[in-house]
């Protein structure tokens, strides 16, 4: 059975329609999920809901422990996920709605290359945003070409390697959307060539971004990279 429409909203309101995970503002494309599978005897309270994104829900849900790869999500950590974000939006640390749309253009085609530019823009909520900071963190195998972004050191998440980029900016009006970055004064851009589209047979490489704001903790993201270009 779903859960009561009530406990839906309820879990709706109190994330914002965000992702309890990665913090995605999902709109509608969101699920409320069974922390503990009904199928294992998990009730249709609040107390066992969770707000997930499309990716994150699939990522919670699909796990096979005859062939494991990755690690599960435990009913313990997406509780504690939940409860820390839900704390956030409760004491205005977070301020939804808000809106990150990650995007790219291709600008160059042939048949051996492929170029594309990123562009991310962010829609503010209810509150001044003061300033900001974006960094952007493309696999490390990634050839990328910047404008008006600082190149910082690599990093590792997950024992992969990144190259790390960063831009900052100011005033961010309520209710105004703004291009952090885009496809003419500050970009960045991006090759896909053969051995690159190869080299993600598993479909584990990301690209990743976190978004500092007056206004805000820091919000985090990822897209499948797969998903970030066509070949």
């Amino acid at each position: 059975m779903p859960f009561p429409s009530l406990v839906r909203e309820d879990v709706l309101v109190k994330s914002g329609r965000c992702c309890c995970v990665c913090h995605n503002f999902s709109g509608r494309s969101i699920n409320v999920h069974h922390i503990i599978q009904e199928a294992d005897g998990g009730p249709n309270t609040l107390e066992n809901a969770i707000a997930l994104c499309l990716s994150c829900h699939a990522e919670a849900g699909h796990f096979n422990s005859r062939h494991p790869l990755g690690t599960k999500y435990s009913p313990k950590e997406l509780r504690r996920h939940r409860d820390v974000w839900w704390a956030a939006i409760e004491s205005g640390r977070v301020i939804p709605p808000y809106n990150v749309q990650i995007l790219w253009k291709r600008t160059h085609l042939s048949q051996a290359l492929h170029t594309y530019r990123l562009i991310f823009q962010f829609a503010n909520g209810d509150h001044l945003v003061t300033d900001w900071k974006l960094h952007i963190l493309f696999p490390a195998k990634v050839t990328v070409r910047t404008q008006n972004l600082s190149d910082l050191d690599y990093v590792r998440i997950e024992g992969r390697k990144y190259s790390r980029y960063e831009v900052t900016g100011g005033k961010i009006f309520p209710g105004e959307e703004a291009e952090l970055v885009g496809l003419s004064l500050t970009f960045a851009e991006y090759d896909v060539d053969d051995e690159l589209y190869e080299a993600d047979r598993d479909g584990k490489m990301t690209f990743r971004w976190i978004l500092y704001s007056s206004s805000s903790t820091p919000l985090e993201g990822f897209n499948e990279w797969r998903n970030m270009h066509e070949f």
